[in-house]
């Protein structure tokens, strides 16, 4: 049925977010079929209780496991998912109007399995070096000309048939972009994300996290004996683009600061969450 899409949102103490997270699903929903699965796992805060108010235009599930885990949420999700395209969205992340829309004209069309993908809205740092790094990173091929997925992707139903159950991995964006061959993965003209980078500190540790998502997720690939994708190179992609070269240092610089970082399986931009809580005081 052309126009239905379900969109499954985990969420793990997001209390500070996913208020404005719905809000734009259900503002962008008009005129469409949705269905809304919000999973609260290990929640301390009013999550579900703010996820079950969103609003009219929606159909609204909300589940709640007592066990925080990003996996095994989305798993959970898979009972109510109706068999056709499924968005994947971030509770900290807002999609931008006609980002559905958008989305749906790609998966509704596909001759066979794809997975498609809104253009990152990125809220650069604050500070100098971040924001330094953010101009190198936004260039990068995996980001600027792939679908980047962090925060929002989807799948027709013919590609949610590639796989399962998710697998234990904290990268369940780049597992799922890993069952996609490069001409099966569309990045949407329409809509997009907003995609908030913090500054400082967290910048790099949120920087780490992401590498040891990837890293996790090459072990799990290598222990089921699947061939990982080779991607365009990044070094090149910088060369050939002098206007960057400025900004090399600062991204350089938080590379490196990233390796250093303690080990954390979830670290997060506290610092947006707390300013979302004091907008709304």
């Amino acid at each position: 049925m052309r126009g239905r899409v379900d969109v499954v949102v985990p969420a793990h103490d997001e209390e500070a977010l996913v208020g404005a997270c719905l809000a734009a699903v259900v503002a962008d929903s008009r005129g469409l079929d949705v269905r809304v699965v919000v999973v609260a796992n290990g929640c301390a805060d009013a999550t579900a209780e703010i996820a079950r108010s969103a609003g009219p235009g929606v159909d609204l599930v909300v589940l709640e496991l007592p066990v925080a885990g990003k996996p095994a949420a989305l798993n959970a999700a898979n009972e109510h998912l109706r068999g056709g395209p499924v968005v994947y969205l971030d509770a900290d992340t807002v999609i931008t109007p006609g980002t559905l829309r958008a989305l749906l004209a790609v998966l509704e069309t596909a001759g066979g399995p794809v997975m498609a993908g809104p253009r990152p809205v990125l809220v650069r740092p604050g500070d100098r070096v971040g924001r330094g790094f953010a101009e190198v990173w936004s260039r990068l091929p995996s980001v600027h000309g792939d679908v980047f997925g962090g925060g929002c992707y989807a799948v027709n139903a013919a590609g949610r048939g590639r796989w399962g159950d998710f697998p234990a991995v904290v990268a369940d964006d780049a597992f799922v972009r890993s069952r996609f061959a490069r001409d099966e993965r569309v990045v949407v003209d329409g809509g997009g994300f907003l995609l908030v980078l913090p500054g400082g500190a967290e910048l790099s540790r949120v920087l780490a996290r992401w590498r040891r998502g990837n890293a996790e997720l090459a072990r799990w690939r290598r222990c089921n004996g699947e061939r990982e994708e080779r991607g365009r190179s990044n070094a090149r992609a910088v060369l050939a683009a002098p206007e960057l070269w400025r900004h090399v240092p600062a991204f350089l610089w938080v590379q490196v600061g990233s390796r250093w970082r303690r080990r954390e399986r979830w670290a997060r931009a506290e610092s947006v969450r707390r300013a979302a809580v004091t907008r709304t005081e």
